[in-house]
């Protein structure tokens, strides 16, 4: 993957509190691209998946929070997304202290996958919405294209998994 430059035309979604939550994303993507010897060190490793807790606590339910004030039809799907994240994310944080070479390889395939998936393609979907605080259709082009599989629909539960996520975090 080359380095990510952003720019506002190509990655924008449409609000600037979530802008400079991708551009951390980028920023972090660049920095482990660039200095993969920092993916060796466990310390920076759980300071990585750390900061990553913090950026889904606040980026999805404000997202969320957005998409629902707009009544987005692909809320659910988006919700599933974060879910789906936030698993992956968790088997991430008990693999820190693992073999760091396989630890790297599964860290930047996750975070990877997550800029090119759901920052540069479902969300980019929600940006005139995000642009105009309403929704501004009615059809599919805001669902999702993913394959959902493996979701789980057990939605209500992430605050509690956060919290433990950040407790395993901190330790």
């Amino acid at each position: 993957m080359k380095k990510i430059i952003w720019n506002r035309d190509q990655f924008s979604i449409g609000d600037d509190a979530l802008n400079r939550q991708n551009q951390r994303v980028a920023d972090i993507i660049n920095l482990c691209m660039h200095n993969p010897d920092l993916l060796l060190n466990v310390e920076f490793r759980a300071s990585l998946i750390a900061e990553l807790m913090e950026y889904s606590e606040g980026y999805l339910a404000y997202k969320e929070n957005i998409l629902k004030d707009i009544g987005c039809i692909g809320l659910e799907k988006h919700a599933l997304y974060h879910w789906k994240y936030l698993e992956e994310l968790s088997q991430l944080v008990t693999s820190i202290e693992n073999d760091e070479k396989q630890f790297s390889v599964e860290f930047m395939e996750f975070i990877t996958q997550w800029w090119n998936r759901q920052i540069v393609l479902e969300d980019k979907k929600c940006r005139e919405c995000f642009e105009t605080g309403k929704k501004v259709r009615d059809d599919e082009a805001c669902m999702s294209t993913q394959n959902q599989d493996g979701f789980s629909h057990h939605i209500s539960v992430e605050h509690s998994i956060f919290q433990s996520l950040m407790d395993k975090v901190k330790k």
